[in-house]
């Protein structure tokens, strides 16, 4: 079957689970579009693997995705409960939606299992949801039907996403402009590096250790962001610079090609985020 983004991921996340979280498992990357060992994509905690954060669609909507012995776990922002029914019926998807999950239509039985939208104990992290979907007994069908619904919600862009906030600058020059520009893409950077971060799904016995981590990051993150939006236009050059250097340049690439994404998506919202991203990568390339 042909998946968008999130369903390839979670394609990675099932199969490292199928061969027994076998470390030097090669799989195909479609994110960084590169082929990686499991042991470079997965990072074990406590039984749970997480895929690493350059792995994850470059969306704020996601925010992790993780296995175990028994389960799949995603953890994205809100869904948009009527956009994800439009797109059950649009799509002819066998589930029924309910608050806490989906349910197949042909068994009455739930496959996917919603928790409550919840709001981190990190005060500056967004709202967010855990999906938790047992693998141990879904067969190849329903395996399939699962990872199509999830893959759809990404695919139809359905979750209530916090937009990002920049300073107020007047457009009166193509500085103004470049600015304005900069600190978006700048803001987005900080914002992935924020959210897409395992909260909800973290195993009990390490959730204090890493909420500890997670503030650190956090006051710097901020911190960050308070030095950029005291910066003068002729300022940000540099400062991008470093900041490109120090992240890296696929960590920018990948969020400059979805908010690039957003606005074909945007104008033209019959295209998939997969047709999306293949017009940003032309634009930027042209660029």
């Amino acid at each position: 079957m042909e998946l968008d983004l999130l369903g390839e991921q979670v394609m990675l996340a099932l199969r490292f689970q199928e061969s027994g979280f076998d470390p030097e498992l090669e799989l195909q990357d479609e994110v960084e579009n590169q082929t990686a060992r499991a042991r470079i994509l997965f990072s074990d905690s406590d039984g749970r693997w997480f895929m690493r954060s350059e792995s994850i669609p470059g969306h704020l909507g996601i925010k992790a995705i993780a296995v175990d012995q028994e389960n799949l776990y995603l953890e994205t922002s809100p869904i948009k409960v009527e956009d994800v029914r439009r797109a059950i019926v649009d799509r002819m998807l066998p589930f029924t939606f309910q608050d806490d999950g989906f349910v197949d239509v042909t068994t009455g039985k739930q496959l996917i299992f919603l928790g409550p939208v919840t709001k981190p104990e990190i005060e500056e992290l967004g709202l967010r949801r855990l999906w938790t979907i047992p693998t141990h007994d879904l067969d190849g069908l329903r395996r399939s039907m699962v990872v199509r619904m999830v893959d759809t919600i990404y695919s139809v862009d359905a979750y209530e996403v916090e937009e990002v906030e920049v300073s107020s600058v007047p457009v009166i020059s193509q500085a103004s402009v470049q600015r304005l520009s900069q600190q978006l893409q700048i803001g987005l950077q900080q914002r992935m590096l924020l959210e897409q971060r395992p909260v909800l799904s973290l195993s009990t016995r390490t959730t204090g250790e890493q909420t500890q981590i997670q503030t650190l990051e956090l006051r710097q993150i901020m911190a960050l962001n308070h030095q950029l939006l005291r910066m003068g236009a002729d300022e940000l050059p540099d400062f991008f610079s470093r900041f490109i250097e120090k992240h890296g340049e696929k960590a920018a690439l990948r969020v400059a090609i979805f908010a690039v994404a957003g606005k074909v998506k945007a104008a033209k919202p019959s295209l998939s985020w997969r047709e999306a991203r293949q017009v940003a990568r032309k634009l930027l390339h042209a660029a």
